[in-house]
């Protein structure tokens, strides 16, 4: 009898050893097939998938700060960034030497990616199709008329202590350069955007390119005594003349210059 009991008492020892060894088993495999799955764990993590992208962590938790770094930069292209139509920042960094892009993690994994665009400006060159022989051996050659344009008078800049202003430093047939520069006390984002106004009857009026123009939806900084030169692309106004423009950044932010127009041969 004694011995009958034993054995049971193994029997229910084993048995309930393997129950506990199951049970560990398909705890193992739910986590191994959430993970595998992209499902958030019990704990509410979240992943950003961002292919390209550095500084992502393994996991969020919704609320938590998210800051993206994209540093595959290449000249003459723009950069546009699309993250699952959440709100988020997104600025030039100068120590990474690339785009920062920041948001508040939500309740979903979230993928964030770049679009890009070639931004090179073709020059047509007035003496294509022509060989050099050609050029040299021929006065009858005639060269097709250039458009100059170039600012009409220097402008004296004076910073203003405790303002963001803008200085026009330069403008031709296909750029206008600007200068930012923060004289306050607070960084400033701004972005691609800008608008031209022509100065007609002593009033300042809206002047508009010959097609729309698209911008990027990105935003850079400007920290407190920094100061920096943009370039706007104007190629787009082929009706521009003789006269006083006005550029705004912002309804706040804006310059005044005066454009001189002559064709040469």
């Amino acid at each position: 009898m004694k011995i009958l009991e034993k054995q049971q008492g193994k029997g229910i020892i084993i048995a309930a050893t393997l129950a506990v060894l199951v049970i560990i088993v398909l705890v193992i495999l739910i986590v191994i097939l959430k993970k595998k799955s992209g499902e958030s764990d019990d704990s509410g993590h979240y992943k950003v998938n961002c292919q390209g992208f550095e500084g992502a962590k393994n996991s969020y938790k919704p609320g938590d700060k998210v800051e993206l770094y994209y540093t595959l930069i290449a000249t003459d292209t723009d950069y546009s960034f699309y993250i699952d139509d959440e709100s988020y920042n997104a600025y030039w960094d100068d120590e990474k030497g690339g785009y920062k892009i920041s948001f508040t993690m939500p309740e979903h994994d979230v993928t964030v990616s770049c679009k890009t665009r070639n931004s090179m400006v073709y020059i047509p060159d007035n003496t294509e199709g022509v060989t050099d022989s050609e050029v040299e051996n021929t006065t009858e050659y005639e060269m097709t008329p250039s458009k100059i344009v170039g600012l009409s008078r220097d402008y004296e800049y004076t910073p203003e202590e405790g303002k963001v202003t803008i200085e026009v430093k330069e403008v031709n047939k296909y750029e206008l350069v600007l200068v930012l520069h923060n004289n306050s006390s607070e960084a400033i984002y701004y972005g691609e955007d800008f608008r031209l106004e022509k100065k007609v009857n002593d009033e300042f009026v809206a002047f508009e390119p010959k097609e729309p123009i698209v911008w990027i939806d990105i935003a850079y900084e400007l920290k407190p005594g920094e100061e920096k030169e943009i370039t706007c692309s104007i190629g787009g106004y082929e009706d521009i003349d003789n006269g006083i423009y006005r550029v705004l950044k912002s309804p706040d932010l804006s310059a005044e210059f005066g454009v001189l127009v002559e064709w040469t041969e």
